[in-house]
């Protein structure tokens, strides 16, 4: 069984198919039951030969119209009209909501907008690769616009809560008539010319399409797609197409909205200040905690080849040496009196008496020749061990304090002091000599 919907279903399901649809269109009629209540919004409907379009052209939007338009308004008065689709659900019917509303007249400039976008598009210049890219809160901005009109002052308003302190320099022109569109190019290629500018900005208030239409000429997009400079609109209102939004490196819908594209807001700079800041906390941490590592690393290689670890392996080195040598001797006598004995022995029983004296006296000999081999084996071991010694001497850091020299350390970790630079104003030290320690400090 199909779905049966209820009034509200199906007038919400044709309100979001239309609305979704049309959301901006242009109709052209003649306009006909005008209607003009206390609120100030119009109410009248346009028709052709074969439909008639419910239209409400609400006071709000009535400001970019003509000053007279909405009062010189009349039944069989052809107009064009631009705005959206929307349907009204208390009636379930659909109606335009105006947002632009023109003479007929100025339809035909519609056309041309219309041959000339198609034309301009046909050559490149509404292209996204060619256009540049604005710089991020620009210093110098050159703003194409009449001085006295009601955008520059709204623009400079805006612009004066935003970004950093930035200059700007007016290139004056004309933005309605039959020579604003010579006087704005004019004013472009000045400040190509002067190349002081970073970025560009070419802006206009609100008004009908016939009003805008020096922005809408070949001669303005052609100053714009040859710009040097990047190049930002803010022409009319939201509503407001025109050919130089399209060919600008960057359209704001307003002249407002133009210095808001611009310039960042300052609650976004400061967030983005304060980020810097805690990377860069972040980064000096990870960067002393490397360092730290790094010089531990080295501490432990230097405390491993250090003078007095090197004469601490000496020593025992020359320890192990001396009992080495010690035990060397023993054995040695022990193995020379063992077999003295035996020899002793052997000699009483192979020699009769009458040689023992001899041979006595030759053991004497022996013995004699034994001590002074004895004596000089370790004459020759005794002379590398005294330059072990000297050598030892020589590298005592506190041997020179004997001659008269003094050593001096932080008194913060006991460094050695080799240089001025290793310490600062106001840092103690100990100064050592022969036989007394002496405080003193750093003056500068």
């Amino acid at each position: 069984m199909s779905h049966i919907f209820t009034v509200r279903e199906l007038t919400t399901a044709v309100k979001d198919v239309l609305e979704s649809e049309f959301p901006f269109v242009w109709v052209k009629g003649q306009a006909g039951n005008i209607s003009r209540p206390g609120s100030g919004h119009l109410y009248f409907s346009l028709k052709d030969q074969d439909s008639v379009l419910s239209c409400v052209w609400f006071k709000s939007n009535q400001t970019a119209a003509p000053n007279t338009l909405p009062d010189r308004l009349q039944t069989g008065q052809a107009l064009l009209c631009a705005g959206r689709i929307a349907v009204y659900a208390p009636r379930g019917t659909y109606q335009l909501i105006a947002e632009l509303v023109q003479d007929q007249g100025t339809g035909n400039l519609h056309l041309e907008f219309e041959a000339l976008k198609k034309d301009l598009a046909r050559q490149g210049y509404f292209d996204r690769d060619r256009k540049k890219n604005l710089p991020a809160n620009p210093l110098r901005v050159g703003v194409v616009t009449s001085p006295s009109g009601a955008a520059i002052r709204d623009f400079l308003k805006v612009g004066h809560t935003r970004g950093l302190p930035a200059t700007i320099r007016i290139y004056p022109c004309l933005v309605q008539g039959e020579t604003a569109a010579e006087t704005i190019a004019s004013a472009l290629e000045q400040a190509n010319l002067e190349g002081w500018a970073e970025a560009l900005v070419l802006i206009r208030g609100g008004g009908s399409l016939e009003d805008l239409w020096s922005f809408n000429t070949e001669t303005v997009a052609k100053a714009l797609f040859t710009s040097k400079i990047p190049v930002i609109t803010g022409i009319g209102h939201e509503t407001d197409q025109t050919i130089a939004g399209l060919t600008a490196d960057c359209n704001g819908s307003t002249p407002t909205h133009a210095a808001q594209l611009i310039w960042p807001e300052r609650d976004q700079i400061a967030q983005r200040i304060d980020e810097l800041e805690i990377s860069l906390l972040k980064s000096r941490r990870q960067f002393f905690r490397s360092k730290r590592q790094g010089l531990l690393e080295l501490e432990q290689g230097l405390s491993w080849l250090s003078p007095g670890r090197h004469l601490k392996r000496l020593e025992e080195r020359n320890g192990s040496a001396v009992q080495e040598l010690k035990r060397a001797g023993e054995l040695f006598l022990q193995q020379k009196s063992g077999s003295l004995v035996d020899s002793t022995v052997g000699l009483s029983r192979t020699f009769p008496a009458s040689r023992w004296d001899l041979l006595e006296q030759r053991v004497e000999q022996l013995a004699q020749r034994l001590l002074s081999a004895e004596q000089l084996f370790c004459r020759n071991k005794e002379t590398p061990l005294e330059r072990l010694k000297v050598a030892l001497d020589g590298l005592n850091p506190y041997s020179p304090l004997q001659r008269g020299y003094s050593l001096v350390k932080k008194k913060s970790d006991g460094a050695i002091l080799r240089s001025s630079s290793q310490v600062g104003p106001g840092e103690h030290l100990d100064i050592r000599t022969e036989k007394d320690h002496i405080p003193a400090k750093v003056i500068e």
